[in-house]
């Protein structure tokens, strides 16, 4: 479905939801992503295409070049002319330019259509390699480059920059303290790996794609970030806000402050952003950019490029310039292109061309009082697939004449309004930035907004409210068809099935339907443990507390420091990350003594299942399977999450699933006496199996004995067992939020077995 050559990349995923991501009558399929993949829309809008577009009711021109659209000289209607430009429509068509007559054109090319490259002296004589955003495709675009440059400040550099830096080997990457500059330290890690170094010109909040509900509560539920920030809820005032005031830009900063925390101190001191910042609030979306950032995989210079010397990029923040780069990828935007449009007409819609902020001046985005017949989809920065769909309705209504035309004085006050939006100062990110306000005055135009009893039942807003109303029947054609349409009079094939809406509107009740379900699974703990495993990254001061309720084993303190840091998953694809979790510390023994203690574990997280599994370390890498987390649904309202029962987590298929004893395994590898010395079983890849089966399941419980009897306070809540031969380890997990950040969390291991009889439980809290 995408043009021939693609500006997609191998990685590229929405940053809004297929709940959001959608057409309003056709819901995405059950299984689908929340997040689809460029291969998943393209499959989604073929999909589109062949359930509504099939037939003789659409005449489809594909891989075409559109040269000149004039207005037509014998009266009302438009000559489009164009040329086959590509193999999309099976490479039969000639190249000479071919025309036709039609009543109406609308224009739906989109804002983003021709790469921009800035003017940078020294860019045409760099020895290296210079890309665009649009001709990356993945790592393998810059392969054998030693040190890169991403160039810019948007979604895509955001993208690009953590594209590569993961795959940056974590020995050689820099540490987060050489990210003001140190080319020496950056050199020797180019040496070795490629190097990343993200140039942006102003900081940006990082915000992951599910979101807390509740930023402030330490145990939301991470929706989709769209469910959680589209909501009518949380807007003031019915109407749309086209202009947003110093103290709205506060209000949005403090809100993404809250969720993100001190990003400074956290990711970068490029990324700082005052939390009572008036200016307007910028986003990048991202799961892994802000790990890599804090993690020292990529280097991060806030600055704008000013000149190139050879292989040294001289930038404006004051510093050491960027030597020895040899790939630059400029991720510097596109420009709309409508030099097909007369220049005329070009005028009369005020049309920039070196700017698409607001690149053309339309009564709702769509309309031009004086260019009749002529239309517009999706023409401004930040079109989603709502808004754009209520445009094209709008578009389609009125040129066929099912909505009557509205008065000449509000079409050009609403072009007057959008040439005040291009020219405001400063610009937010998006001139239709209120998503929810702007689809609502599109609906309401169109006459598809649900009635207010209706929309107070449904806060958060996706496409499919707008299909619940039948929208406007079409008027008969305006004046006689053209040659090409020889049914004069005739209903087009398809026209007339579902023409009273019905069809749509039980599609659009699926699609609402399904936003409600999904809202049921994020409430009850779906997402929670990707959101915990992000917000294990980095350090962590550690007290632990160990409780033996054997004479043979000492009871005690362990007091020190804990590390999760990312590492390459073995086999792991893009829905698998890995940490290598260490800790070392002062086991001080009750009644005297002490002895320094240490351990190693890795951490995975599998995206597809959202799932984090804990293995035993050999050698900083995997080895054997310890337990999972299985997180626990919220308790009902008023209570925290545990005194619950429920299953222990399943083991992970190839496990080791045999749970007699003696059954040709090792004894358990044990650190400090009896094993006590850190609380948790130090068996290897040999030494212990996973619990299953009837013996194995976990009942959480109030009381002496329960896996969570201990450990109290608020948070979310997960458990999972180990049985080490004839030891069984019972794990308790208790993880508070604040943000999208852990404010602290705790482990409690409750170990019995013949040798063994004591209770662990460990504090980790951020070191300052």
């Amino acid at each position: 479905m995408w043009g021939d050559p693609s500006a997609t990349y191998e990685s590229l995923q929405t940053n809004l939801s297929r709940y959001t991501c959608s057409f309003s009558d056709f819901p995405w399929p059950p299984t689908s992503p929340d997040f689809p993949s460029a291969v998943d829309v393209s499959n989604y809008l073929a999909s589109y295409r062949d359930a509504f577009l099939a037939g003789d009711n659409c005449a489809m021109a594909l891989g075409c070049e559109v040269l000149q659209v004039l207005r037509s000289p014998q009266g009302p209607g438009w000559v489009v002319e164009w040329r086959y430009a590509g193999p999309s429509s099976g490479g039969g068509e000639p190249a000479t330019p071919q025309s036709r007559e039609f009543d109406f054109v609308i224009v739906a090319s989109g804002y983003a259509a021709a790469p921009f490259s800035p003017q940078i002296p020294g860019l045409e004589t760099f020895p290296g390699l210079v890309i665009h955003s649009k001709d990356y495709r993945g790592p393998s675009s810059l392969t054998g480059r030693r040190r890169v440059a991403v160039v810019g400040g948007g979604h895509s550099a955001v993208d690009i920059a953590a594209d590569l830096a993961a795959g940056v080997s974590q020995g050689t990457a820099a540490p987060p303290s050489a990210q003001a500059g140190d080319t020496a330290v950056h050199a020797a890690a180019a040496a070795a790996s490629t190097s990343v170094v993200h140039v942006l010109p102003r900081p940006f909040w990082v915000i992951p794609r599910y979101l807390p509900s509740d930023p402030q509560s330490p145990h939301p539920a991470f929706l989709p970030l769209d469910l959680q920030l589209y909501r009518r809820s949380r807007r003031q005032g019915s109407g749309e806000r086209l202009f947003p005031t110093a103290e709205h830009h506060r209000q949005a900063n403090t809100y993404f402050h809250s969720v993100c925390g001190d990003q400074g101190a956290r990711l970068s001191p490029c990324l700082a952003i005052p939390p009572d910042c008036s200016e307007p609030a910028i986003v990048a979306v991202s799961d892994t950019y802000g790990v890599l950032a804090a993690s020292g995989r990529m280097q991060l210079r806030r600055a704008s490029l000013q000149r190139i010397h050879g292989a040294s990029l001289e930038l404006s923040d004051g510093g050491p310039p960027l030597d020895g780069v040899d790939a630059i990828v400029l991720c510097t935007g596109f420009r709309p292109r409508m030099d097909f449009l007369p220049a005329d007409v070009l005028a009369t819609l005020s049309y920039t061309p070196d700017d698409r902020y607001v690149p053309l001046a339309l009564h709702r985005g769509v309309l031009h009082p004086d260019v009749p017949g002529l239309a517009f989809v999706g023409m401004f920065r930040g079109p989603y697939f709502g808004t754009a769909e209520l445009q094209a309705r709008l578009a389609a209504a009125a040129l066929s004449g099912a909505l009557p035309a509205e008065a000449d004085a509000a079409q050009r006050e609403g072009v007057a309004v959008e040439l005040r939006l291009r020219a405001q100062s400063p610009r937010p990110v998006l001139p239709h930035g209120d998503y929810v306000g702007h689809a609502d005055s599109l609906a309401a135009a169109l006459g598809v907004l649900p009635p207010p009893e209706w929309r107070a039942e449904h806060d958060v807003v996706v496409p499919a409210h707008f299909a619940l109303v039948p929208p406007p029947r079409p008027a008969p054609p305006p004046h006689a068809q053209r040659e090409q349409e020889q049914q004069s009079g005739e209903v087009p094939p398809g026209a007339d099935q579902g023409a009273d809406g019905a069809w749509e509107a039980e599609a659009a009740r699926r699609a609402v339907a399904n936003v409600e379900s999904a809202l049921r699974a994020y409430r009850g703990g779906r997402m929670v443990a990707g959101a915990v495993f992000r917000a294990l990254h980095g350090e962590w001061a550690l007290h632990r507390r160990i409780d033996s309720r054997m004479a043979s084993s000492p009871s005690g303190t362990v007091t020190g420091r804990a590390s999760f840091v990312m590492t390459d998953a073995p086999g792991g694809g893009a829905d698998t990350a890995q940490y290598l979790y260490q800790e070392s510390g002062q086991f001080t023994i009750d009644g005297g003594g002490s002895m320094r203690v240490r351990r190693e574990y890795v951490y995975s997280y599998d995206k597809a299942v959202d799932r984090i599994d804990v293995h035993f370390a050999e050698g900083g890498s995997r080895g054997g399977f310890f337990h999972s987390l299985r997180f626990l649904p919220p308790a009902s309202a008023g209570e925290q999450p545990g005194g619950l029962q429920c299953e222990a987590a399943a083991a992970p298929p190839g496990a080791d699933t045999d749970t007699s004893a003696g059954a040709g395994v090792g004894p358990c590898r044990t650190g400090g006496p009896a094993g006590c010395g850190t609380g948790v079983c130090g068996a290897g890849s040999t030494g212990c199996s996973p619990a299953i089966g009837a013996l194995e399941t976990a009942v959480v419980e109030q009381g002496e004995g329960g896996a969570g009897a201990s450990i109290s306070g608020d948070g979310w809540r997960a458990v999972g067992d180990h049985l080490c031969i004839r030891d069984m380890y019972r794990a308790s997990y208790r993880f508070a939020f604040q943000g999208i950040q852990l404010r602290e969390f705790e482990i409690q291991f409750r170990v019995s077995g013949p040798q063994k009889d004591y209770t662990a439980t460990a504090l980790y809290t951020r070191r300052k």
